[in-house]
């Protein structure tokens, strides 16, 4: 019985119109697997690739923002003066003393945040109220991750702002920024 489902099964094969089935080699499993797994590498990296290419990025404009934020902070804080008092016009100085409109004397100054000074620093600004004691509460941090910032008098009621930020990731933004001061000159009374 077997035997004649065999000879039925040969016949067949040998009818015109019908091909002979052929068999797939060990070889061409191999090759076949071969640029199956050659195409999954190259897939895994580019995946690996692109998914740090987009945390940097992501990374990269978080730093960008707080640097905007920074140099708004600083921009506000600034305006407020009315008078710069160091540096003198035309000189650059690591630190800023101004009066403000209620003529306090306001001091802009870096504040290590470690004693090597390897990390950056923050900004701080502190009021002087003429009463020749130090009093926390008037000290203010404006923003931190600083690595330099530098004043220069312009006019007396201009300055130059050199700033430098690092990030996390030491990518290093500067920026020049140009304030100006409260000119009570052209401010009418009411």
């Amino acid at each position: 019985m077997i035997w004649d489902m065999w000879n039925t099964m040969k016949s067949l094969m040998k009818q015109p119109g019908l091909r002979e089935i052929r068999g797939v080699t060990l070889l061409e499993i191999a090759i076949v697997i071969g640029i199956l797994s050659f195409l999954f590498t190259i897939g895994v990296v580019h995946f690996r690739n692109s998914r740090a290419t987009t945390t940097n990025v992501a990374s990269d404009i978080s730093f960008h923002m707080e640097f905007l934020r920074a140099t708004t902070r600083l921009q506000e804080s600034l305006q407020t003066g009315s008078e710069i008092v160091k540096p003198v016009e035309g000189r650059t100085l690591p630190y800023l003393i101004f009066r403000d409109i209620l003529n306090q004397t306001q001091i802009l100054y870096l504040e290590k945040t470690d004693i090597e000074g390897e990390k950056p620093a923050v900004l701080v600004s502190y009021t002087d109220i003429y009463d020749g004691k130090f009093d926390q509460s008037r000290k203010k941090v404006l923003f931190g991750k600083v690595k330099s910032i530098e004043f220069t008098a312009n006019t007396p009621g201009i300055v130059l702002v050199n700033l430098a930020l690092t990030s996390p990731r030491e990518k290093e933004i500067t920026s020049l920024i140009e304030i100006p001061f409260k000119n009570f000159g052209t401010v009418e009374g009411e």
